[in-house]
This record gives structure tokens, sequence and C-alpha cells, in this order.
């Protein structure tokens, strides 16, 4: 604009310098016109290009600085360092973790009689032992089974008893197999056979008599078949183990198999060859003249309860006797 202004004053100087009478320039009024119009146009245009120019110069020297993230811009900028330190804030209480922490409290300067003396401190732990020891604390510790270890088979045969007593026949027959393993006594495995049966180890009991081949183990195994109701399981066990009837053992079984089954016939001779083979057993003999005594043979009956006064037999069976023998005198039987 101001060079416009300083073409349009030269203009009008020159114009007063040179005076010029109104009538001579009417005819180059139009062309004047024009002249001005285009000067004006350029001073417009030049003023514009030098406008830009001077606009672009002043915006080239003063660079923006480069754009950076919020976040980035809120963490580099400086903090402001206050002049004095704000004053502790109280910290919120820590959450209870797995490690084991000891309070340590500072012992007052002035000692009292009532004051308790401050714990010692506990050893430094590794992680895994401080989780061990805490799920100790916290978990209810299981009962430790007793474990008997022993080399005298005693310890053992007590526990088995005491389970047989209870009726825990499975503890017991477990006990009575540590016994036995020990030491294998006839009496340890007369129990075990006993227990064995009863709760159906029939291999069992039968390994332990062809181990020991004893008569007696046999005639055990045959009578507690026979209190079990299993007398066709005991005649051919019998069967099979009569080569050990040495004693009559084998025989008296056979016999109270058949007379618990109503065969008195077959009882009666079981119950004499056992008889035979051992008459001063006072067992074998009553057995045998009871059934004597039911089959109506009192003469023989009669005989044999009269030596049972001279054997040495349990006091029921002797009054038994007795009374028996009353009857048949009072009937004229027996003489």
């Amino acid at each position: 604009m101001s060079l416009l202004m300083d073409v349009l004053r030269r203009f009008h100087l020159q114009r007063r310098k040179f005076p010029v009478h109104p009538t001579l320039l009417k005819g180059n009024r139009s062309r004047r016109r024009k002249a001005v119009l285009l000067v004006a146009v350029l001073a417009f245009g030049v003023s514009g290009v030098a406008a830009y120019f001077a606009t672009s110069l002043i915006m080239t020297s003063v660079q923006p600085p480069p754009s950076i993230p919020v976040q980035q811009a809120a963490m580099e900028a400086p903090k402001p360092e206050p002049k004095t330190p704000p004053p502790e804030q109280p910290k919120p209480p820590e959450p209870k973790t797995t490690e084991v922490k000891q309070e340590t409290t500072q012992a007052p300067k002035e000692e009292t009689p009532k004051e308790e003396p401050e714990p010692p401190k506990a050893a430094k732990l590794e992680p895994e032992e401080e989780v061990r020891k805490i799920t100790q604390d916290i978990e209810p510790r299981p009962k430790e089974p007793v474990v008997v270890v022993s080399e005298d088979p005693v310890t053992y045969l007590i526990m088995a008893d005491k389970f047989f007593r209870e009726g825990n026949l499975p503890k017991s027959k477990e006990y009575y197999e540590k016994a036995y393993n020990i030491r294998k006594s006839l009496k340890t495995a007369n129990n075990l056979i006993v227990v064995s049966t009863r709760i159906g180890d029939f291999r069992r009991s039968e390994e332990i008599i062809e181990h020991h081949k004893d008569e007696k183990l046999a005639y055990t195994y045959l009578m507690e078949l026979i209190n079990l109701g299993r007398q066709a399981q005991a005649i051919e066990v019998a069967k099979k183990y009569i080569s050990m009837n040495t004693k009559g053992f084998i025989s008296f079984a056979l016999g109270y198999a058949y007379e618990t089954m109503g065969d008195y016939k077959k009882a009666l001779e079981n119950y004499e060859a056992a008889y035979r083979k051992d008459p001063y057993n006072p067992y074998f003999a009553y057995n045998y003249a009871r059934l004597l005594d039911y089959t109506r043979n009192y003469a023989e009956a009669v005989r044999i309860y009269r030596t049972l006064k001279d054997l040495e037999v349990d006091p029921k069976i002797k009054r038994s006797v007795e009374e028996r023998l009353m009857q048949l005198r009072s009937m004229g039987l027996g003489g």
C-alpha cells in the first residue's frame, strides 16, 4: 500500500509541475484512466507478492516444536522441586502374604517388672520353607498311624488278639500274619487259620496246613467250615487230609459234619473211628457215647459214660454224664 501511495503522490506532483490546460487534456482522459488503472493493478500485484515473501520469510524463521505425545510430554516435563520436603503421610496397611514377618519393637528405656522379654528372632527361611511352615500351621495334621516295629512276635500277637476281640477280623489277620512271618509257631498258625477262614480266605488257611502238615491245624480249619455252614466243603477237605488222621481229629470233624447234616449213621461211624484212635480223649468219648445213647445202643453208651468219670473232663460234660446215667438207671437201663 505504501508503494501505491508513493506512485500516486509522484504522479500528482508531476501534474502540478507541468500544468496543462484542461482543454488539452480532454483527448487523453480515457488513456490516462487506463494508465492509472494499470499502475494500480501493478501496484497491488507487487504489494501482494512482497507481502507473500515477507510472510514466508517470517514463518520459516519461527518453526513450531515437533509434536510430542501427551503422555510422553507429561513424563518428560520437569517437576518443580519444592523448597521444603512435604511431611510424610502414613503408609496404608500392607496386604497379607505368605512371608513370615516378625515384628520388631524397640524396648523402652525404663524397664518394668511386668514387661515380658522380647521373643528371639526366627531364622530366615527360604520362600518354599516359609510356605510349608505356614501350611503346616494352618492345615490340621493327620494323625500318623501307629507303626509297630519289633522282631518279637508277642507285640503283634497282642495287637491281633485285641482286634479279634473287637470284631475287626481283617486287622486281626494283618497282625497275625506279621507275627507268623517272624515265628511260624503252631499256635499262631492256628489263630491265623481261624481268622482267615472266618473272613473267607480259604486258600490262606490251606496254605498254612500244607506247610505244617499238622492234624490239629486241619481239624481247626474243618470245624470253622462246619460252623460257617459249609458242611459239604468240610467233608471234601477232610477227605483230602485223611492221611493226617493219626489221632482221630479228622474222623471226629467228619462225624460232627455228618451229624449237623442229620446223617447220624455216618456220624456214628466217624465218631467211633475217632474214639478208636484215642479212647482217652474225653470229647471223642462223650460224643461217641452220646450218639450211641441217641441211637438206643444203651449198653455201650453206659459203659463209655462210666469211663468218663475217671477222665479229666469239662465240669459241664461231667454233670451231663451223671444226669444221663441217673435217668438210664431209673429206666432200668445200664444196670
